[in-house]
């Protein structure tokens, strides 16, 4: 039931939370800190878990049971078995969870005052927008930025590559 639940967070849209969550970190003092934007991501999104949660049902029980037949115990088999079956999905994990933070538009805006504070994609937004409050952007730094903002997230990528499609390559075979 608690999975459902879990599910049934998905289909809210996160402009629903907004109010409520600027009302309790203005409450809790965390308005222009980067506090409201990394505390919500130490507990895993909805749709991380899903991902787990779907990859470990693919995971044969006979794992588990030969583990625990050779004398392996619960954390011996999460060790040893799971967490090198797990490393494909737990890279993918942390690819989305990087690109959705590097990329964050949204949360830095409404948390965020500073200017110092404001990451890179909202700063490119911030540079290119003075065009609109009668200023000309100087286009060379932003375009400058916005390759900048893009360099971590294809690094990144390429880094997890090999440790995605290792599953797809090696498979279960891995175990020996």
């Amino acid at each position: 039931i608690l999975f459902i639940i879990l599910l049934a967070t998905m289909m809210i849209p996160s402009q629903i939370t907004m109010i409520p969550q600027f009302i309790i970190f203005s409450k809790l003092g965390w308005i222009n800190t980067l506090l409201p934007i990394i505390i919500p991501n130490l507990f895993g999104g909805a749709f991380n878990i899903f991902l787990i949660r779907q990859f470990i049902t693919g995971i044969p029980v006979a794992y588990d049971e030969a583990a625990q037949l050779e004398g392996l115990g619960y954390f011996g088999i999460y060790r040893k078995i799971m967490l090198p079956l797990l490393r494909p999905i737990l890279v993918t994990v942390a690819i989305f969870t990087f690109n959705y933070n590097w990329g964050a538009f949204m949360e830095p805006l409404i948390y965020i005052n500073d200017i110092e504070k404001m990451p890179l994609a909202l700063g490119v937004q911030v540079m290119s927008a003075t065009y609109n409050a009668g200023a000309t952007p100087e286009w060379n730094i932003v375009m400058v930025a916005s390759l900048l903002l893009t360099i971590p997230m294809v690094a990144v990528y390429f880094l997890g590559q090999k440790y995605i499609y290792q599953t797809n390559i090696v498979g279960n075979s891995s175990l020996k």
